[in-house]
């Protein structure tokens, strides 16, 4: 079972309202072939952590196991299971909805499909990934002569741009089948959709039947992104995580993300500040987040098996609680910090955290 915890504005605690059952007839992943969801409670069994007027905002804290992500179906139905069972009842229905989902929500992504078969047999992450050069050798060559200053790790990733956009379609859905607001951290390059056959013939996923587009990227580099969509499915902003940890570095070869772009998305009942994991503990970021009006602090994680100790024999808990506790204790117009945490052992990475929500 994932964790859900729920935030609102004010300290009172107040019992949610039932859901409207045959409004969520539809599911979110209609896009890949489920046409049967798994049904709506009639009622929301949580107590809300306060009510006020602007909006309801969920930290959705899922448990993800990679292995049996194994086509796009599956990885789309892991979340929107969650968002079915736990979220849906629980929706106000007098004011908007933000879900806020936790860091690398896409990286599963990577390892779906026959090209992701014998990583998903793997043990440790390095050998999954380098399982993947084989099966991904097309893209892999494609991105090789488009982008010749990537690396080999940077261009391995840049390959699975199809592949991880695709799946990423997973939160605009969501965002549009159930109106909500959705904020979500993934991993990938920047791109464009395109029906050039020669981009689909090169980039197209094997498994898929007669690909009329295919995501091609648009820049040599990959970003941890986080990204809003609003209640249509548009995406509404985007930021990208400035502080990498070393396995973002080394491993996947990400970029780090310009400290001038980091700035508050504003939502109708909002200005938030998106810190996805290492960038929530970076006090110059924090102060201009503050300095340009941030009110609630998103704060994706994957804590744990990549963060990485102050002093040896740190206490991990106490660590996190420096950063969302602390945003609201020392900065001004930081109200709330919400942080969802993924949890799922990613091979020998252990992701294990506490989703939580604080206030000043």
């Amino acid at each position: 079972r994932s964790l859900l915890f729920f935030f609102l504005s004010s300290s009172t605690a107040s019992a949610c309202t039932q859901s409207d059952g045959a409004r969520f007839e539809t599911g979110a992943c209609g896009i890949f072939g489920v046409d049967d969801p798994v049904p709506v409670p009639d009622s929301c069994e949580t107590v809300v952590a306060g009510d006020g007027d602007s909006a309801r905002v969920f930290a959705v804290g899922a448990v993800i196991r990679y292995a049996e992500m194994t086509d796009y179906a599956s990885f789309c139905t892991a979340w929107d299971d969650v968002v079915r069972t736990e979220v849906l009842p629980c929706l106000a229905t007098d004011k908007p909805n933000l879900l806020v989902f936790p860091e690398n929500a896409t990286l599963a992504a990577a390892f779906v499909g026959s090209r992701g078969a014998a990583s998903r047999e793997a043990t440790r992450s390095l050998d999954a990934f380098l399982a993947l050069i084989g099966p991904y050798e097309t893209p892999f060559k494609y991105y090789g002569r488009a982008y010749p200053e990537a690396s080999l790790n940077a261009r391995l990733v840049i390959s699975l741009t199809d592949t991880l956009h695709r799946a990423f379609q997973t939160f605009a859905e969501i965002a549009k089948q159930y109106e909500v607001y959705v904020a979500v951290s993934s991993d990938f390059a920047p791109a464009e959709r395109s029906d050039d056959p020669e981009h689909i013939a090169a980039l197209a996923d094997p498994d898929l039947e007669d690909p009329q587009s295919v995501f091609v990227a648009s820049e040599g580099a990959a970003y941890n992104w986080g990204i809003y969509f609003d209640p249509k499915g548009e995406e509404i902003g985007r930021v990208a995580k400035s502080y990498l940890v070393p396995d973002e570095e080394d491993l996947l070869s990400l970029t780090h993300g310009p400290l001038e772009q980091a700035r508050p998305v504003v939502l109708p009942f909002a200005r938030t500040g998106m810190v996805i994991s290492k960038d929530a503990w970076m006090p110059g970021l924090l102060e201009r987040l503050d300095a340009l009006g941030a009110q609630i602090m998103l704060q994706p994680e994957a804590f744990s098996g990549w963060g990485v100790e102050e002093l040896e024999g740190d206490w991990l808990p106490d660590i996190v609680r420096q950063s969302g506790w602390g945003h609201t204790q020392r900065h001004a117009g930081f109200r709330h910090n919400v942080t969802p945490c993924i949890k799922g052992n990613l091979f020998e990475l252990v992701y294990d955290c506490q989703s939580h929500v604080t206030k000043d």
